[in-house]
């Protein structure tokens, strides 16, 4: 991955392609020094991250690479300007993504559970693998926090006004602990109700979008029936606006660019890249460049029976990984639909958003119906594929469908 402000994006072609639309003739000075000091800032995270996480950096990893980051800021973009952000948001929507990842910490599994999972250190004030200190999410926000403090003090020494707001700084603050994920596994779909039981998001979701309900019908018919998954849930999105707290909007759009692939992808390529990536980040063992090559043409006894645990296991196993992806995406569909409820309601709502901006929004993840459908039947077609194949075909199938071989270490 090539590093410098054109990879970043700042520079890039075409126009559309940039993170900060073109500056308006009566932009204000405060703002357009803002703006500069977030494109310092974004282009200082860039290099960190590179440095720490792509390919050749101290800690590689396969999906959270700055190709992860540079989508986000298409995404977060397209969000912003349906919403209307000024360039002074866009820039500070940009910043937070820029470091958003900026701290990863994981635990990698032992090199003889070849299915081991990488724990990742998630968590704002308490990480999962170490409850004494603070999560990644934690790290990656004090680190943002810090900078934005540092320009103000520089600033200030200068005889000049603060570069950020306190406001802007709790917000940058907010949208990274907004990305933190919380885990629900094998979910039930029907089982999607506000906290206290009052809401039943899952058929208002089935009212507002009659193609995921059909598609949710369907589900139920197939063999095994399709009727629940993993569900990634983002606290410090969605409690505040169930309980009808004002919401930077900054955050949401920050939050889903994060977490909705699949619902945001344009393609259902785009989609199943996105899978394919956290699958090989998260095999750490998979990626073992020695281990690769004598699953793809080893032909001792270790070898075929570690490609059938690397292709069968039904819990870890690649296989299990391209059927897990189909509930994964319902449910982020599903969160969607939560959201877009949650922004459009009438009355006393501190969130609402327009009627122009709520039907943008909806066109933009317009996608997530069909990628599902895609994502299902990629694993179909799959497993049908490698019927008839012998052990090291099927294997040397499902690795060249699934990109194995473009995240090894």
């Amino acid at each position: 991955m090539k590093s410098g402000s054109a990879q970043f994006g700042f520079h890039r072609k075409p126009p559309s392609d940039k993170l900060v639309d073109p500056p308006r003739e009566d932009e204000r000075t405060g703002d357009s020094r803002t703006i500069k000091a977030c494109m310092r800032l974004a282009q200082a995270a860039q290099r960190m991250h590179i440095a720490e996480h792509d390919s050749g950096g101290a800690n590689p990893k396969v999906l959270h690479e700055w190709e992860h980051v540079a989508t986000m800021f298409r995404q977060a973009r397209e969000i912003g300007r349906i919403l209307g952000f000024s360039r002074r948001q866009q820039a500070l929507m940009k910043t937070v993504i820029a470091h958003h990842d900026l701290v990863l910490d994981v635990q990698i599994p032992p090199k003889n559970d070849l299915n081991g999972l990488v724990v990742r250190n998630r968590g704002v004030e308490r990480g999962m693998l170490n409850r004494y200190e603070k999560g990644s999410e934690g790290k990656s926000a004090c680190a943002l926090k810090e900078a934005m403090e540092a320009e103000n003090k520089q600033a200030r020494m200068a005889g000049e006004l603060d570069v950020f707001t306190q406001q802007e700084i709790a917000t940058a603050v907010w949208a990274i602990h907004a990305t933190c994920p919380e885990p629900s596994f094998d979910r039930p779909f029907a089982d999607f109700k506000s906290e206290d039981g009052a809401i039943d998001y899952y058929k208002i979701a089935r009212q507002q979008n009659p193609s995921l309900a059909e598609l949710l019908d369907d589900l139920t018919r197939y063999n095994p029936p399709v009727v629940a998954g993993l569900l990634f849930s983002q606290p410090y999105l969605e409690r505040p606006l169930e309980q009808n707290q004002k919401l930077p909007l900054e955050v949401f759009a920050i939050a889903n660019a994060d977490i909705e692939g699949s619902s945001l992808a344009k393609t259902p390529e785009a989609s199943f890249h996105l899978g394919d990536r956290e699958c090989l980040e998260l095999h750490h063992n998979w990626r073992d460049p020695g281990t690769f090559h004598r699953l793809m043409h080893g032909n001792a006894p270790d070898d075929v029976r570690d490609r059938d645990v690397v292709l069968n296991d039904p819990n870890r196993g690649a296989l299990a990984w391209l059927d897990l992806q189909v509930g994964f995406a319902v449910w982020q569909a599903l969160r969607a639909e939560k959201e877009h409820y949650l922004l459009c309601m009438e009355g006393n709502n501190v969130n609402q958003i327009s009627p122009y901006q709520a039907a943008a929004l909806r066109q933009d993840f317009s996608h997530a119906v069909s990628n599902i459908r895609a994502t299902l039947a990629r694993a179909k077609r799959v497993r049908k594929a490698i019927v008839g194949l012998n052990e090291k075909e099927r294997f040397q199938y499902v690795a060249s469908q699934m990109h194995l071989a473009k995240g090894l270490l």
